[in-house]
């Protein structure tokens, strides 16, 4: 994933390629925290990898649709506000993570089970994970459409990515 960052790196100038390396180094750390997370026996730094690995997987989100609007042309041709109200709600959700240890609002610490810290979701949890869906279905339409507005090479390109995408 860091090799594919890198070499987007090089196009940083066309679109889609600054969301494709963000894309990447998200899910690395997404991959990262997931597996210390797994490895944490102590509630602070189980909690710590948990709020890192839910932070990267809301800008993952943001980055696909980010990345999808620009190789699809919607950006362009689509109201800037969407990707404004989009980058405000992930930014709202990572704050409201990253501030988690105060208010308590997207989970805490429910003790332990089995010799492993367990987490209980608080009030805004299940609401930001239904607007995280409700994002990657916004994308996933505009990739359908992306992949039946293109023709040729691009089409096939776009296909790939779709299945990549989906699996």
């Amino acid at each position: 994933m860091e090799g594919i960052a890198v070499y987007s790196w090089q196009f940083r100038k066309e679109p889609g390629a600054r969301s494709l390396m963000c894309i990447q180094v998200c899910k690395a750390a997404w991959l990262l925290s997931l597996l210390l997370a797994s490895q944490s026996i102590e509630p602070d730094s189980y909690i710590f990898w948990m709020n890192l690995l839910m932070i990267s997987s809301q800008l993952v989100i943001f980055f696909w649709f980010r990345f999808i609007s620009q190789v699809s042309g919607f950006e362009r041709e689509g109201p800037a506000w969407v990707t404004a109200v989009m980058g405000s709600v992930v930014g709202v959700s990572c704050l409201i993570i990253l501030t988690n240890s105060w208010h308590g609002w997207f989970w805490r610490f429910g003790g332990m089970e089995g010799g492993a810290p367990k987490l209980l979701y608080g009030p805004t949890n299940q609401p930001q994970m239904l607007v995280a869906e409700l994002m990657s279905l916004f994308t996933l339409g505009l990739f359908v459409r992306w992949v039946l507005r293109s023709a040729g090479l691009r089409r096939r390109q776009a296909w790939l990515m779709l299945i990549g995408s989906m699996i």
